[in-house]
């Protein structure tokens, strides 16, 4: 066989995309020749000192984004079904003792984790998944901060007018509701961070 054909049909023997008996051919005429035997050498050297980039990461599929969709709804739903339950017992407590302990103990909670899910439609404006998790935090503790700032003025809740203004009912409504706003800033980081696992923001 002539030498630059055998050459021509080193890079496909290489790359294994010829048939049996083209690298037959090329095998058995690269044990005669010495000089393409040495061509052989090189380039097989350097197929092997080729360094190929890194995996692109692969695209993200719909089912994450299926996933991420999921979350985000049930998240919004809770949301509002807490909200509307609060509104309702509230509703029925206008005057008394238990007025205002709702608003306090669940309204708010679940108020501010509701608006924090705005920030799940700004993922992409983080950098990374710990700072979209601080930022969910965040915006629940402000919102929450905010609505019992306006709770206490609203009740009265230091002027002394009404049942609610006693220092051990406020204390007992003011506990139940920083808990369980813990509880909603804890809730909305695991949700920021299945969130933004789920369309692979590391």
């Amino acid at each position: 066989m002539n030498c630059n054909v055998v050459k021509d049909l080193m890079p496909l023997l290489i790359d294994d995309c010829c048939s049996e008996e083209s690298a037959k051919l090329v095998k058995d005429h690269i044990e005669k020749c010495e000089e393409c035997r040495k061509e052989y050498a090189e380039m097989t050297s350097a197929e092997n000192a080729i360094t190929y980039p890194a995996k692109a990461p692969e695209k993200l599929g719909s089912i994450n984004v299926l996933k991420a969709s999921v979350f985000q709804s049930l998240a919004l739903f809770v949301s509002f079904a807490i909200i509307t339950l609060g509104v309702a017992l509230e509703a029925k407590t206008p005057a008394g003792h238990l007025n205002g302990f709702w608003l306090f103990a669940l309204i708010i909670p679940a108020a501010a984790f509701l608006l924090s899910l705005a920030n799940l439609y700004f993922i992409k404006s983080y950098p990374t998944k710990r700072t979209f998790m601080s930022g969910s935090v965040l915006i629940t503790l402000f919102f929450a901060a905010a609505a019992f700032v306006w709770g206490l003025v609203h009740y009265g809740a230091f002027t002394g007018i009404n049942v609610f203004a006693a220092v051990p009912r406020s204390v007992l409504c003011m506990g139940i509701g920083i808990v369980l706003t813990a509880a909603a800033c804890i809730l909305a980081a695991m949700l920021s961070s299945v969130y933004a696992k789920s369309l692979g923001k590391e």
